[in-house]
């Protein structure tokens, strides 16, 4: 009888401790995400062949480096479609935290050399890269897990 007391006192215990603990996780609110914003100013004026040749090599630097990323969790480009500013275009990276930014700029910079290994070629593409733009600028934003839908 004392052992059958026993287990259902420890059994009652745990189930407490259990139920607790999933009480607490659920309350936690998640760590708010990092957004890396870079909003490049694209070079005015181009014809249709060169705007479909700078979507070619957006793409390709887009498959070949961010989507092989694992510090990104997720990413998105967008182009101008009412602004004061027509020429922009802007790319957002999400990370879990403000450590993965600092990681994914060392790993962006590892995929790059990867994708084009020769010196010659990975400074010819990322010229190319930067000739259908006159600047960009760069900016880092915290999420507000409390203002999402």
């Amino acid at each position: 009888m004392k052992i059958i007391k026993t287990i259902c006192s420890t059994t009652v215990a745990a189930l407490l401790c259990s139920l607790s603990f999933v009480s607490f996780a659920q309350t936690q609110t998640p760590a708010p995400r990092i957004y890396h914003v870079a909003t490049f100013y694209v070079t005015p004026g181009l014809d249709s062949a060169a705007r479909a040749e700078r979507a070619a090599v957006l793409k390709e630097y887009h498959d070949k480096v961010t989507m092989k990323n694992e510090l990104i969790l997720r990413s998105w480009s967008m182009a101008h479609y009412f602004s004061e500013d027509s020429r922009e275009f802007v790319t957002i990276n999400e990370y879990a935290n403000w450590n993965d930014v600092d990681k994914g700029a060392v790993r962006d910079e590892e995929l790059v050399k990867k994708a084009w290994p020769n010196s010659k070629q990975r400074m010819a593409f990322m010229n190319k890269f930067d000739s259908y733009f006159t600047g960009h600028k760069d900016a880092i934003y915290s999420g507000s897990s409390s203002l999402t839908k």
